[in-house]
């Protein structure tokens, strides 16, 4: 795949992103959109598991209910890959301005998912790092 291929590639995936998100809350629109990550990991399972028995990473099969399923169908008939579709909506959380720089082609994918990830290490970093000193600071407080 050259590099203008990969660059289209990423920016399609937004507009997929958007076709999937309408054709989920026109059909399905008891499932709140802040579950959608969660589907697809599911679906994600089920279809390895369907598809790929003998894949060391497939433990169980998840049962679907008839919403997971239909969609699961969809999925299928439009020829997206549930994994596909799965870090798609992964991509669609990144922050801001990581993401603007996603959509105009100027990193790939991989590369925001890095960035990203290190900032919440940073931030997990320094909240751990705040409780840390407040409880240092009790401790000293209830020893006095």
């Amino acid at each position: 795949m050259t590099k203008k291929e990969k660059k289209l590639f990423g920016m399609n995936a937004f507009k997929h992103v958007e076709r999937i998100k309408e054709m989920l809350q026109t059909h399905f629109p008891n499932i709140p959109e802040t579950e959608y990550s969660r589907l697809f990991s599911r679906l994600c399972g089920h279809y390895r598991h369907k598809y790929k028995p003998n894949d060391k990473i497939c433990r169980s099969n998840p049962k679907l209910n008839n919403n997971e399923r239909a969609i699961f169908d969809w999925l299928l008939r439009e020829k997206y890959k549930p994994s596909t579709v799965y870090y798609w909506f992964l991509e669609t959380r990144l922050p801001a301005d990581v993401m603007h720089h996603l959509q105009e082609g100027n990193m790939t994918a991989s590369t925001a998912k890095k960035i990203a990830k290190n900032r919440q290490r940073s931030n997990d970093a320094n909240a751990s790092m705040l409780i840390l000193e407040q409880c240092i600071q009790a401790v000293r407080g209830w020893s006095e």
